[in-house]
């Protein structure tokens, strides 16, 4: 692969870029759904969920989530940090192409729980990554990185959802 010669500053900051997307998108799923639950063309295709439901479809990521961080007990150690991110990344591509091709509430919500369980992994894996292969006295700096980049992602939802409120009559928004 071509960033296996990486070592030293080089090799942590990939490592931190990498980290960094993975929490990017922590937060972009985390503010995703603000802008999409007031979206005409969700409440049609989803027949105008209530309260409830709207709050059952938000709380299953949640769900996921809490998952995702229990399976990492097991799993990180087991495969190794690199291996239950990869599969955490795999478990985000599956459950978002799940969400993004909903048509029901059932389909939604079990979207919504696997791409949780990629964001729980990702969300306890990837720090203790970070930690381990980064020098004892840029840890601090580095995982507050990552948590800058938590509300940059949710930031960029905001901006997206605010975007998509132009074009709110378009099945695209």
């Amino acid at each position: 692969m071509f960033l296996s010669h990486l070592e030293g500053r080089a090799l942590t900051f990939e490592i931190t870029l990498t980290s960094g997307l993975g929490f990017m998108l922590f937060g972009w799923d985390q503010g995703l759904f603000g802008g999409i639950l007031e979206n005409p063309a969700f409440n049609q295709t989803f027949k105008h969920p209530n309260p409830t439901i709207q709050g059952q479809i938000v709380s299953t990521y949640d769900i996921g989530c809490i998952l995702g961080a229990i399976i990492s007990i097991f799993v990180g150690d087991r495969w190794g940090r690199r291996k239950a991110i990869a599969l955490a990344c795999i478990f985000v591509i599956i459950g978002g192409t799940i969400q993004a091709a909903s048509f029901g509430l059932p389909q939604m919500i079990v979207g919504r729980i696997i791409a949780g369980l990629g964001i729980g992994l990702n969300s306890a894996t990837i720090p203790m990554c970070q930690s381990e292969t980064s020098k004892p006295e840029r840890r601090g700096k580095l995982i507050a990185i990552q948590l800058v980049l938590v509300i940059f992602g949710i930031d960029l939802t905001n901006w997206v959802n605010l975007g998509m409120t132009c074009i709110s009559g378009h099945q695209f928004s």
